[in-house]
């Protein structure tokens, strides 16, 4: 099962129509005005609803509405990441997490790594960045990319991931993420040279 998580940064109408074939679609207060502008009726809606208005809720009997506490310590699109890992997904797209709010963004980076601990697929999608958090065991490879051609290209950089870190072992997890990567995109390079 794939999760649609859609919030209300930056996100444009070519891209949550591209990953609207989701099977279940979870809207995140202020996103959820993209999917009423397209009239994609979401699964669920989350949110504080600060910046929604109320007549966009819906009367929908099969969208369920999970109204938050304005007063909270994470954003209404973690939320939506737990409440998408209670579904039992194999895989969870967000789209509308990144934008001009630097500490949302960051925020909702660090909320992915709730996905990574539950072994659920997790990319956070913008116009420029795909986001994801790996660790030991995750696999990057041609399915993690939209074409082949785009695969090819990400094999010229080398990747790093972002990780939430224990407060007391900060350093050695921030550079077992990056070996991490730069092992797999050797493993990578490989494979591609003999085909």
């Amino acid at each position: 099962m794939k999760v649609l998580i859609v919030s209300g940064g930056s996100v444009s109408r070519e891209m949550v129509e591209q990953f609207a074939n989701a099977d279940c679609i979870i809207a995140v207060d202020k996103g959820l005005e993209m999917l009423d502008e397209l009239r994609i009726t979401p699964d669920h809606i989350i949110g504080d609803f600060d910046s929604v208005e109320m007549r966009q809720l819906g009367t929908d009997p099969n969208c369920r509405i999970h109204r938050l506490n304005p007063q909270k310590d994470y954003t209404d699109t973690e939320a939506a990441i737990k409440l998408a890992i209670e579904l039992k997904p194999e895989e969870i797209i967000i789209l509308g997490a990144s934008g001009t709010r630097l500490d949302h963004t960051i925020a909702n980076i660090h909320s992915m790594k709730l996905a990574l601990e539950n072994n659920i697929f997790c990319k956070m999608i913008d116009a420029n960045n795909e986001v994801m958090l790996i660790d030991k065991t995750t696999h990057v490879g041609v399915a993690c990319y939209a074409t082949r051609a785009a695969y090819h290209a990400a094999l010229t950089y080398i990747y790093f991931s972002i990780a939430a870190h224990n407060r007391g072992n900060r350093n050695n997890t921030a550079w077992f993420q990056i070996s991490v990567a730069e092992q797999n995109i050797k493993n990578r390079r490989k494979h591609w040279n003999k085909q």
